[in-house]
């Protein structure tokens, strides 16, 4: 399929019908049940439509909401979902999703920085190398090369504590990282699309 890629959290599952002499019901009839049996399933939001032919034109109907303060932008579309859900001859109805991704905040104590004498960037880049990777050089194998990460390994990383990583002081006394930080897991924003500089929603709806 060309176009965009879709965003990380999101998949497709594409599936073909026989062919129209081999079928038992219609294809919009087969939609129905396939949304009926798939609306129920927990941890996910699941759409069900048609492909149509040509390139991509997007929903039949589409709502746009802008504005500035985006959490104002969900509520609004939330209300105008639980308008439009009940109308009939409306399919699914897909609210762009923008809530969901978990971001790591850091606060770093800096009375307690300068009293060690460290420095922020330092700091970072010992988090920033511990949960995300840093380069630390390249590997070739024949013509091919590749970069060389170093990171936690995998189940350290999904614990997420600070209290495991340890930075060398100026005088060098080795203190747990939360001596000099804090770190707290916050919901923020999957995605911000914007147009003429205003924060946008969009409700697609299939008829």
């Amino acid at each position: 399929l060309g176009g965009a890629e879709p965003p990380v959290y999101q998949s497709t599952i594409t599936m073909e019908f026989v062919d129209m002499e081999d079928r038992t019901m219609s294809s919009r009839t087969s939609l129905e049940n396939l949304r009926t049996d798939l609306k129920d399933l927990t941890g996910a939001r699941i759409t069900v439509e048609k492909m149509e032919e040509g390139p991509p034109t997007g929903k039949p109907v589409n709502i746009e909401i802008s504005g500035f303060d985006f959490d104002e932008l969900g509520l609004l579309s939330k209300q105008v979902k639980a308008l439009i859900v009940d109308i009939p001859g409306t399919g699914d109805i897909k609210v762009e999703q923008t809530e969901g991704l978990h971001q790591m905040m850091i606060r770093f104590k800096r009375d307690k920085i300068a009293l060690y004498g460290l420095n922020i960037d330092e700091l970072n880049r010992i988090i920033r190398t511990a949960y995300a990777g840093e380069k630390a050089g390249i590997v070739y194998e024949g013509d091919r090369r590749f970069d060389l990460t170093v990171r936690l390994k995998g189940e350290y990383r999904n614990e997420l504590e600070l209290g495991r990583l340890f930075v060398s002081t100026a005088n060098g006394e080795i203190i747990p990282l939360t001596e000099v930080a804090e770190m707290n897991i916050k919901e923020g924003p999957m995605q911000i699309t914007r147009e003429d500089a205003r924060r946008r929603i969009s409700i697609g709806i299939n008829v």
